[in-house]
């Protein structure tokens, strides 16, 4: 297959993951962004090394998707691949550098939140409605925080 024909699956499966994050099915849409990710990292791979603004536009891309998808150690390592490389045009090095930003901040906050819920003293049912609470941030962690076009 052609990259457009990976770049364009990538698409309808981004596109089912939007609806289904708007129905608030979570896991269903980091599914599809999961599918979407993978699709445009195909497209990346088959995409001719010259044409520098569309290697810029499917890493940032590839990249925000895994990130959509909740695959957050991916997306670092991608953009953090693609970061290594001197063929993409500017704008996707500034995009890629704010998407492992992100990561990192996402991370830490994460690693904060587990710290302070195994810090609490609470009993078993106020610790079984605290661990629910903190999974259903994670399924929705990033989506209103960050705006990279997938």
């Amino acid at each position: 297959m052609t990259w457009l024909q990976y770049h364009k699956q990538s698409e309808q499966h981004a596109c089912s993951a939007d609806v289904a994050r708007f129905n608030r099915d979570f896991d269903r849409a980091k599914e599809f962004y999961r599918k979407a990710a993978e699709q445009e990292e195909l497209a990346l791979a088959a995409l001719d090394q010259n044409q520098k603004k569309g290697l810029g536009i499917i890493s940032v891309s590839a990249a925000a998707l895994w990130y959509k998808a909740g695959q957050y150690d991916h997306a670092r390592e991608l953009a953090i691949h693609w970061l290594g490389t001197s063929l993409l045009p500017e704008f996707a090095v500034n995009q890629l550098q704010e998407l492992v930003a992100e990561v990192d901040r996402i991370e830490k906050l994460l690693e904060d939140v587990e710290e302070w819920r195994a810090s609490l003293s609470v009993s078993s049912s106020d610790r079984d409605l605290l661990v629910k609470a903190v999974e259903q941030w994670k399924a929705s962690a990033g989506k209103a925080t960050l705006s990279y076009q997938a």
